[in-house]
């Protein structure tokens, strides 16, 4: 009886053992698809938009005009060939992020400000607004563009996922 047993544990050890060896890859798998999701959000971030780093501007006309129409407390803006790009710091925060009605007017007064801007990219994110508030500083202070350059386009395909 006790070799029966034995050899029934003895068995039943080496169909676990096998069976678990099949699946060698299948532990690095999930880490795999991260790697996959990574690569394929990096190669689809919506930089396209972003043109050449040597044509950022600050666009203060366009920052000075959202604060004098009342859409903002303050406001930074870059623009990027016909791109705009405008973090606001609101007056009233909401509990929300910006409403489709604001983010529309605010899309459209820019483009009255300024006519050779297509496309606007908005955000009321404080986060956004203090980091376009640093470039903004960096680029006055006098830093290359191409020192801002690489955080700033990181920065925008992250918060600016699509544009109007």
């Amino acid at each position: 009886m006790k070799i029966r047993m034995a050899f029934a544990g003895a068995a039943l050890t080496a169909v676990l053992l096998s069976g678990c060896g099949a699946n060698v890859n299948n532990g690095s798998q999930p880490a795999a698809d991260v790697m996959n999701a990574t690569q394929h959000v990096t190669k689809q971030a919506p930089t396209g938009a972003l043109g050449d780093k040597q044509h950022v501007q600050i666009a203060r006309t366009i920052a000075d005009g959202l604060v004098k129409r009342g859409y903002a407390k303050q406001a930074f803006a870059f623009v990027v060939g016909n791109t705009a790009y405008v973090a606001i710091n609101q007056k009233h925060p909401t509990k929300t992020n910006l409403g489709m009605r604001q983010k529309n007017a605010i899309v459209k007064a820019v483009k009255q400000i300024d006519h050779r801007v297509k496309t606007v990219y908005v955000s009321a994110s404080p986060d956004a607004f203090h980091r376009f508030q640093s470039f903004a500083g960096d680029m006055k202070a006098g830093k290359p563009v191409s020192a801002v350059w690489d955080n700033f386009r990181t920065m925008v395909s992250l918060v600016f996922p699509t544009g109007h």
